[in-house]
């Protein structure tokens, strides 16, 4: 789901069928907490797909893995649940107990032992169907025809896939917050990505810009502008030069009006993708770039246009009190607060990796196992700091053995 296009949410229990209509197998992981129930219906969205796969997949190419009630992870994911409703927890309670008899269940102890068992079961539909080209042969409709990759493979991530480990909540929140500016035709949106220097802010710019032209059918043009630390200038005036000289060589506006005018001619269009990174070199850090930069070019740019302009902001420093009332919090479609393109938004500060992070995204190139190994090892050396283990991911000699 983390891959689907921002309009899932438009009519999710069609898109529920449609996605087990084009699947081959399924495979649920159900705890005790029940899951969002669609207006006017008495089952829960999940109880729902799986009764979708139920009918239309069944039988050997179906499994459902469920913690063990009287585990340790088990009692953990109940106490989690403890604060539904009673009725919620009931009739989940009662679902649970449905596929049990269904004879779909598998039961684990944690998630080193469900890590474990999914891949078993995978394993077993590939050799089932006559290895990785049966798999691909009957998953045409799938977009991506890159053969599975097994955790026992010794394969090494590549670049792309380096920079998807961890920072899920903050990447959701773009996500949704380019929902709610799709649903509002938002066409001006700033999005402030920040942590403390060298957490990885260079890797997570070309993240989110990859999230977005995949949720975007349209072309967009993509500049960039980038604070050098050598440089003496870092006004207002370095930074209309920075971009407009990306726009077209040698071309420096004389003002954020004027460079707004260019851009809103473009986004006539195309839209356009602007990536200001360090920005805490900039004069006054992020306070000066609002009030000199941000807020004359949205002033600009609030005449309708076809597409849209979306920075992506990188301040390397954490974000001071007196500067939160001129960002704004991440959007959601439940919340009722209105769009203000003058204030960017501010995503999930950039944190130091989780070995639980980490073990999790290893698991796709190693074995449960060695994936805990592995992981333990390098949070010991780099404590976790994401520059660091980037680093150590792009080293050839961490995949080794």
């Amino acid at each position: 789901m983390e891959n689907w296009t921002a309009n899932y949410r438009d009519n999710p229990i069609q898109v529920c069928r449609l996605k087990i209509e084009q699947s081959t197998h399924y495979i649920g992981i159900f705890a005790f907490r029940r899951g969002w129930v669609p207006p006017e219906r008495p089952q829960s969205i999940t109880e729902i797909e799986f009764g979708y796969a139920d009918a239309q997949i069944g039988g050997k190419n179906m499994a459902v893995f469920l913690p063990k009630v009287d585990s340790k992870f088990g009692i953990e994911l109940k106490r989690r649940a403890a604060n539904q409703s009673e009725s919620d927890a009931i009739a989940q309670e009662t679902f649970r107990n449905e596929v049990k008899n269904g004879g779909y269940c598998v039961l684990f102890e944690d998630l080193i032992d469900l890590v474990r068992k999914v891949q078993e079961r995978v394993s077993s539909w590939v050799t089932s169907v006559g290895g990785i080209s049966g798999i691909r042969s009957i998953a045409r409709q799938a977009e991506s025809s890159e053969p599975l990759r097994t955790a026992a493979s010794n394969e090494q991530p590549t670049e792309a896939e380096i920079i998807q480990l961890g920072h899920k909540s903050l990447s959701r929140q773009f996500e949704d917050s380019l929902e709610v500016l799709s649903s509002e035709q938002a066409a001006v949106v700033c999005f402030l990505i920040h942590g403390a220097s060298g957490y990885g802010h260079k890797e997570m710019v070309v993240r989110l810009r990859q999230i977005l032209e995949q949720q975007r059918s349209v072309q967009a043009r993509r500049y960039k502008a980038a604070f050098s630390p050598l440089w003496r200038e870092k006004s207002l005036a370095k930074l209309l030069e920075l971009i407009g000289d990306q726009i077209e060589q040698g071309w420096i506006p004389d003002s954020p009006e004027v460079l707004a005018q260019r851009l809103h001619k473009m986004l006539e269009t195309s839209d356009v993708i602007l990536e200001i990174t360090e920005i805490q070199r900039f004069n006054g850090s992020l306070l000066s770039f609002i009030k000199d930069f941000w807020h004359p070019t949205v002033s600009t740019l609030k005449k309708p246009t076809q597409h849209r302009l979306v920075v992506l902001l990188t301040l390397e420093q954490t974000i001071l009190p007196e500067w939160e009332a001129f960002v704004q919090s991440p959007l959601a479609m439940d919340d009722d607060s209105e769009i203000d393109s003058m204030r960017p938004i501010k995503l999930a500060e950039l944190k130091e990796f989780t070995e639980k992070e980490l073990t999790s995204w290893l698991s796709k190139w190693r074995s449960p196992n060695d994936a805990l190994v592995l992981a333990k090892t390098l949070m010991d050396e780099t404590k976790g700091n994401p520059q660091l283990l980037y680093n150590k991911l792009r080293d050839d000699s961490t995949w080794v053995g």
